[in-house]
């Protein structure tokens, strides 16, 4: 059985909490964009999970990824302005997919990446300036 309470008040009508205008588009284009690519990219589209609680953590899990893809794009690439605005799926075919091998020697690893990728040199400058930034 259900229950209703009806008041003489008027609904509010919903708020948008942001307003897009054209002047915001304009001046954060990468921001809207980005975003898009988010929601598209990530799976949020349609929440992999059954609870609530569950979807709830998996947000937090992607929007800390988003954050962390989007300050390596920031730090990495400061020579290369279009891969500094590259989308995730952009950022997945071109950088993250290179094939690599990993070689433990004493107490040193190695990444080797493939030299027959074009983005080979671009991920080997970037990797090399964040560990440049890495204290210690």
């Amino acid at each position: 059985m259900r229950t209703s309470i009806l008041t003489a008040q008027p609904t509010p009508a919903p708020q948008p909490t942001r307003r897009v205008t054209p002047q915001t588009r304009r001046s954060q284009p990468y921001l809207h964009d980005f975003a898009g690519a988010l929601v598209l990219d990530t799976g949020l589209r349609n929440l992999p999970l059954a609870s609530f609680a569950a979807n709830r953590i998996w947000c937090v899990v992607v929007a800390l990824a988003a954050d962390i893809t989007a300050w390596m794009q920031m730090l990495a690439f400061t020579e290369h302005e279009a891969a500094r605005r590259w989308e995730p799926k952009k950022l997945r075919c071109r950088i993250f997919t290179i094939p690599a091998t990993l070689a433990r020697t004493g107490r040193r690893v190695w990444l080797r990446l493939s030299t027959r990728s074009p983005w080979a040199g671009l991920t080997l400058t970037g990797l090399g300036r964040l560990a440049d930034l890495a204290p210690g």
